[in-house]
């Protein structure tokens, strides 16, 4: 079990976009889980940041509309889902694949 810094949050989300569904990571506390949870957040804020910078190529971001803004804002880790669970002594953060197939899901009305 770890606490929230020993583990680098860049390279345990890459290992959960490169796997099939995801991964569990199992810390001490509750704090320590939380903690590493908000540095995921943090990590692919940054991550948004930075395609937004590359994808403007000196252009303003004033000048983007909120649709062009989102679609130039994304992150390659989007398609991550973030959950803490608690099982006795011990938490774990659970980083899924989202499922995005929406096929047999959506009916017309």
């Amino acid at each position: 079990m770890l606490s929230g810094y020993d583990l680098d949050t860049e390279e345990l989300m890459n290992q959960a976009v490169d796997s099939p569904k995801g991964l569990r990571v199992w810390f001490h506390t509750q704090g320590d889980c939380k903690q590493f949870l908000w540095r995921c957040y943090a990590k692919r804020r940054r991550d948004r940041e930075d395609q937004l910078e590359i994808n403007l190529a000196g252009r303003s971001a004033r000048d983007l509309s909120a649709q062009e803004r989102r679609l130039m804002c994304k992150s390659e880790y989007d398609i991550l889902t973030f959950h803490y669970y608690k099982e006795e002594d011990r938490w774990w953060l659970q980083i899924e694949k989202a499922d995005n197939n929406l096929e047999g899901r959506i009916e017309l009305l």
